[in-house]
Order: structure tokens, then sequence, then C-alpha cells
């Protein structure tokens, strides 16, 4: 039987890594404001959402959730700090893409983006009452001990 893949590449580049905490920048979901509208519409199913690039409607989403979501939008880890326990219906639109990541080749409305409009740091404070900020935070990150070059086949 093969060892796992992680195995094979431990085995020959002689890698060894360890996780650590470190403070890193990070952003920090947090409330904006007392309201958090559920979304009109038809959302996804619940537990489900849908992610474009200028826009996310999503039924049944955590704060961790979103927090998740978020980071693979934006260039740095978010955290949940909202304080929130429940699900909710989320729907919002941006049209800047300041501050995200590059969309995907192909993704639904990413042509549409331009520096100067709505970002969804804005979208996020005015359409669903909470905010990003920016901050350090603990993030676990892989540290790599000790890597060799590959022995021969």
């Amino acid at each position: 039987m093969a060892p796992h893949g992680s195995i094979l590449l431990a085995d020959r580049f002689k890698l060894i890594v360890h996780t650590e905490t470190r403070e890193l920048p990070v952003y920090v979901l947090a409330a904006a404001r007392h309201f958090f509208p559920g979304a009109p519409g038809s959302p996804p199913a619940c537990g489900d959402f849908r992610a474009r690039a200028r826009a996310l409607t999503a039924r049944g989403m955590t704060m961790p959730g979103l927090a998740r979501l978020l980071s693979s939008r934006v260039d740095r880890p978010a955290l949940d700090r909202t304080g929130l326990d429940s699900a909710y219906d989320v729907e919002m639109e941006w049209s800047s893409d300041l501050g995200l990541r590059q969309a995907p080749p192909g993704s639904a409305g990413a042509g549409d983006l331009t520096p100067g409009g709505i970002s969804l740091f804005t979208a996020l404070q005015e359409q669903l009452g909470l905010r990003l900020q920016a901050t350090r935070g603990p993030v676990d990150v892989i540290v790599i001990d000790r890597a060799e070059s590959p022995t021969p086949d």
C-alpha cells in the first residue's frame, strides 16, 4: 500500500513543518449597528450561498461562515467578532474591486468591477450593518523547519 501524498512529499524532500499561531494583519467582522436585515427575494437553499464577483446571496449564513467567505475575497483573514449566534439570510452587492482579491477568470460580473464603485467594505456596512475593521489578530501558519532537494527517482 502506497503512503499518503503528504508522507511522500515529506519523505522525498525531507520536509519537516509545524504549525504555530502568529499575530498578523486580519479583519475583524463586527456589528456596525444594531440592525441586521434578512434578505428579500429568493435566496439559495438553507445553509447555502451564491458568491459572485460583485454579489453575495446566502440563506442561513452564520457569522463565522460569512467571515470565512469574506476571507476568501479580501486581502487578509477575517475573524468573526459580531457576537451574533443566529443564522441569517444575506444579500448584498458591490461594484468596486478595491481591497479585493482578483475574481477568478470567468466569474459573473468580474468585468463590471471598477475602482470608483461601491466597495465590498461599504456594502457590508450600508446593506448589512456589519463592518470589516483592519487590525492584528491570531492566525495559524505553517512553518517549514527543514526542506532538502528531492532524492533522485
